[in-house]
């Protein structure tokens, strides 16, 4: 029982003569209808998309104002650099850029300069008499005293002039060019130049 008041009809449900009557248009309320829902759901794509934009805008700021901490690059600085002297900085004049390849991988131990003639090449590297060094340590190679350079040096004879670079490994058995077995001092992990003369403050 209807008890008065203003009740809400939809067009579609009056009868064709009253929506004609008024000008309704089922096809245009259609069309219309369909575009409010394209804008709406535009509406809440950008939305959506705005919302992205802000949790990213905020996890860049968070990102930037905690960096993760990273760690240093800084290498310490090895024995041979150290210990250089002036003398022993510089690479001398007229030296070769010829370089030997090491065998071995790289073991732990300070890093020795070494100015040297070639005594012998044997099957384990150069077997060197050293003119010239930098301490390791407490102990001093002293001048003349052999040295094993282990690796592979081609183009390398007796004789010949060099400066080397290595890490310090103490004892090093090797074959003696008669076939005997001997130990001496020896570097491994080694680059070597050949000199045409060792600098003026070193001994031949």
């Amino acid at each position: 029982k209807f008890s008065g008041g203003i009740v809400k009809i939809p067009f579609t449900e009056l009868s064709p003569a009253i929506q004609k009557k008024y000008g309704y248009d089922s096809q245009a309320a259609g069309a219309y209808s369909a575009e409010q829902n394209q804008q709406q759901a535009a509406l809440a794509q950008q939305r959506k998309a705005d919302e992205q934009q802000r949790l990213q805008e905020r996890q860049k700021n968070w990102s930037e104002q905690h960096p993760a901490p990273q760690q240093s690059l800084a290498q310490p600085q090895s024995t041979a650099s150290s210990m250089h002297g002036s003398m022993l900085d510089q690479r001398p004049a007229g030296s070769s850029s010829t370089q030997g390849s090491a065998l071995d991988a790289r073991p732990a131990g300070p890093q020795l300069l070494i100015y040297g003639k070639v005594l012998n090449v044997v099957d384990e590297g150069l077997l060197i008499s050293v003119r010239e060094t930098n301490s390791v340590g407490s102990e001093r190679i002293p001048s003349y005293a052999t040295v094993l350079l282990v690796g592979n040096f081609p183009a390398f004879y007796d004789g010949d002039k060099v400066q080397a670079t290595g890490t310090f490994v103490g004892s090093y058995d090797y074959t003696t060019v008669m076939g005997s077995r001997k130990h001496t001092r020896a570097l491994k992990n080694v680059s070597v130049n050949k000199l045409t003369d060792f600098p003026s403050n070193v001994k031949d």
